[in-house]
């Protein structure tokens, strides 16, 4: 379980609990770290999380490494992650732009672009 906690107020937390079928569980408690949202020229929402660990999605990754990388499939491009991770924020298509109220809504999902045939999603969850 890969968890993100978003706040209204421009802070997220991450909590990750992983068993694994071989080697020991993964287990990550972030601190509460900033998020923004950016949009793309063709208006595709982008949410911005600083310091996001990558070790629930991939046990090959280390969860002190708050870097990575994607392939953008809304832009067909590579997408670097530098300190950060990168969502690509899809939810009701007649939706133009997404406040930041509209990330708990239920219609949301927030993909980590892996390529157009895999990614990693977070869907909301009532708390």
């Amino acid at each position: 379980m890969d968890t993100l906690n978003i706040r209204e107020d421009g802070t997220y937390r991450q909590v990750i609990h992983v068993k694994l079928a071989e080697g020991p569980p993964i287990s990550f408690e972030g601190d509460w770290q900033p998020w923004r949202l950016e949009y793309s020229e063709d208006s595709i929402p982008y949410l911005h999380l600083t310091g996001m660990r990558f070790c629930g999605m991939n046990p090959d990754v280390a969860c002190d490494k708050p870097d990575g990388d994607g392939y953008d499939f809304c832009e067909d491009t590579y997408l670097p992650m530098k300190g950060e991770g990168i969502l690509i924020v899809l939810g009701n298509p007649e939706t133009k732009e997404i406040p930041p109220s509209a990330l708990r809504q239920e219609y949301i999902n927030l993909f980590y672009p892996l390529g157009s045939e895999s990614s990693w999603v977070y869907s909301y969850q009532k708390p």
